[in-house]
C-alpha cells in the first residue's frame, strides 16, 4: 500500500432561491501536495452549477486514494454520476462514519505501512523468527481478509460472465456493460532480435542492482474459510443471492438487479483488500530484517543483479532495424462494467 495524504470531502447542494438542501452528495478528494483545500474544489465545481455548493464534511487521511475507492465501492448502488451520490440523511451519516473509521485506521497503522515499505528495500537475514501472539493475530486477520476477497471475486466473476454473454447475444445492456475493442498493438520481438544481432543487444543491455523481495504465506489446512464465520453480514447477503446469476442468465430477473448486487459485492471486496493490506503491513513490520516468521510467512530479500534490454533507447537509435522485428499483436476486447447505478 502506498500512502498519499489528503482530504476526502463531502459536498452538498443548496438551492439559491428556496434554500432547500438536495439529496445529492459529491464525494471527492484533494491531495495534500496539490496545495489546495476542499473549499477550493467546491469553488471550482461551483462554476456552471445552478445550486450553491457547500463543503459539508472534510476528513483528513494519509491514505486518500484507498479510502475514496472503498467509500465509492461500498456506496456504489447510490452513485448516480461521476462522484455524485443520491443519499438519504441516514445513508450520508453512514458514509461519513465509514470514511472517518477508515481514516482513523490509516492513521493508527501509518507507521507500520511506512515501515513495511522501507523494509522491502533491506536485505534480509536467513533467520526465521518465532511468531508472537501479535503476529499470529495478524496472520488470522490476513487469512480472513484473503478468504473474503476471494469469495467476493468469484461471485463477481460469475456475474461478469452473465454480462459478457448478454452483450454477445446483443441484449440491450449498454447502460450497464460494454465490450470495448482494443486496437492491435505493435510488439518488439526481443528474442529474435537478440539471435540476429547479439552485439547490438549487448550494447543496449543495462545492468542494475536492486533488492528483490519474495513473500510467501502459510495457509493452515485447518483454517476455517467459511464466510458464515468470517463475515456473517456477507454470508447472509451471499445466501440471499443464491441462484441469482443463473436466473439473470435465463432472463428470469433483470440485468439491472444483477448489476446492483455486483456493485455491492465490489464494496465488500474493496473493504477486504484494505484489511488485507493492513494485515500484511503489520506482519512485514514484525518480520523486521528476518527472512520471515515461522508458520506465517517467508519474506526473503536479497540484492540481485539484473540485465534488461533498453528497448526504447534501441528503437530511437536504430528505428529501421527495430521495425523489422515489430509485429502486430491482437488484443481481446475488455469488459467494462459501469461502476455506478446511474439509471
Amino acid at each position: 500500500m502506498k500512502l498519499t495524504p489528503g482530504e476526502l470531502y463531502f459536498i452538498r447542494e443548496r438551492d439559491f432561491q428556496t434554500k432547500e438542501i438536495s439529496r445529492y452528495i459529491k464525494i471527492g478528494l484533494v491531495r495534500e501536495k496539490d496545495d489546495r483545500a476542499s473549499l477550493d474544489r467546491a469553488l471550482e465545481h461551483q462554476t456552471g452549477n445552478p445550486r450553491e455548493l457547500l463543503v459539508y464534511k472534510v476528513i483528513k487521511t494519509p491514505a486518500i486514494f484507498e479510502i475514496e475507492n472503498i467509500v465509492h465501492g461500498l456506496f456504489a448502488t447510490e452513485r448516480v454520476s461521476g462522484e455524485w451520490f443520491d443519499f438519504t440523511d441516514t445513508k450520508l451519516v453512514e458514509a461519513i462514519d465509514t470514511a472517518q473509521n477508515l481514516a482513523d485506521e490509516a492513521i493508527l497503522y501509518e507507521n507500520e505501512i511506512h515501515s513495511a515499505a522501507a523494509l522491502a528495500k533491506v536485505v534480509s537475514s536467513a533467520q526465521l523468527i518465532v511468531p508472537s501472539t501479535e503476529a499470529l493475530a495478524w496472520h488470522g486477520a490476513f487469512l480472513r481478509a484473503e478468504a473474503i476477497g476471494k469469495y467476493c471475486q468469484e461471485f463477481a466473476d460469475g456475474m461478469r460472465g452473465v454480462f459478457r454473454e448478454a452483450i454477445q447475444q446483443e441484449e440491450p445492456v449498454e447502460h450497464i456493460a460494454v465490450l470495448r475493442e482494443r486496437k492491435d498493438r505493435k510488439v518488439f520481438d526481443s528474442v529474435a532480435f537478440q539471435l540476429e544481432h547479439p552485439d547490438l543487444y549487448v550494447q543496449f543491455t543495462k545492468i542494475s542492482r536492486k533488492i528483490a523481495a519474495r513473500m510467501t504465506w502459510t495457509r493452515p489446512k485447518d483454517f476455517d474459510k467459511s464466510i458464515s464465520r468470517l463475515n456473517p453480514e456477507l454470508h447472509a447477503y451471499g445466501s440471499s443471492l443464491e441462484g441469482l446469476t443463473e436466473q439473470a442468465r435465463r432472463g428470469e430477473v433483470t440485468k439491472e438487479l444483477l448489476h446492483k448486487h455486483y456493485l455491492r459485492l465490489l464494496g465488500f471486496g474493496a473493504r477486504a483488500d484494505w484489511e488485507l493490506d493492513i494485515a500484511k503491513a503489520n506482519i512485514q513490520t514484525l518480520c523486521g530484517e528476518s527472512a520471515g516468521i515461522e508458520g506465517i510467512c517467508k519474506w526473503g530479500r536479497a540484492e540481485t543483479e539484473t540485465r534488461s534490454f533498453d528497448q526504447a533507447a534501441f528503437i530511437e537509435a536504430f528505428p529501421d532495424i527495430a521495425e523489422k522485428f515489430m509485429h502486430l499483436e491482437s488484443q481481446s476486447p475488455s469488459l467494462i462494467i459501469d461502476p455506478m447505478q446511474g439509471y
